[in-house]
């Protein structure tokens, strides 16, 4: 079969078309496209603000969850220190019940 002349990639002219219609069409596409751009890109702009606000919440709430498990572990440190220190008390006023000298109770505590 043989090959037909020609590029097959030539543009067409079309004549029976008014080309000033055309182009309106397409600038109102154009102009109805642009719109949806710029309302989205609002509606971006938006939420891009409420996710800042939202992790700047967070990471204030991080903080303060923080320095409440600092307070908490300080507190219960003063509890198991004053607990220890009532044990030694109470091991020392039974051995000085029990007639032994402050000198010998240092010396078993160390």
């Amino acid at each position: 079969m043989a090959r037909p002349k020609g590029s097959k990639n030539k543009k067409k002219v079309s004549t029976g078309a008014n080309l000033d219609d055309l182009i309106a069409q397409r600038l109102e596409d154009k102009a109805v496209l642009e719109a949806e751009r710029d309302e989205i890109a609002a509606v971006v702009a938006e939420n891009a603000a409420k996710l800042r606000a939202v992790k700047y919440q967070i990471k204030k709430l991080d903080k303060q969850v923080a320095a409440y498990e600092a307070e908490k572990a300080a507190i219960a440190a003063a509890a198991e220190a004053a607990a220890a220190k009532e044990a030694v008390q109470a091991k020392v006023d039974e051995l000085m019940a029990s007639g032994k000298s402050l000198d010998e109770i240092m010396g078993m505590l160390g």
